[in-house]
């Protein structure tokens, strides 16, 4: 297991994933920092799934519900 910790205007809170999707998650947001680059959800689900599992399991598990309730993760 990874522990992300993650920092908003208003809220600091932690998620827990596999260590996997973890480093794909910090990967995925680092490449997110260039606003250059365009980036779909397609895209996304694309790098996920060249070294996970489905993407959609991912996306919906209750590891990643804090980064949605804290709008850290809206597409």
């Amino acid at each position: 297991m990874m522990e992300l910790t993650f920092q908003t205007k208003i809220n600091i809170f932690s998620i827990n994933v596999n260590e996997n999707h973890g480093y794909c998650l910090v990967k995925t947001l680092i490449k997110l920092q260039d606003f250059k680059e365009k980036r779909t959800l397609s895209s996304l689900k694309s790098d996920f799934e060249e070294n996970n599992e489905e993407f959609e399991l991912f996306w919906y598990s209750k590891g990643i519900e804090p980064l949605k309730e804290n709008g850290s993760a809206v597409l």
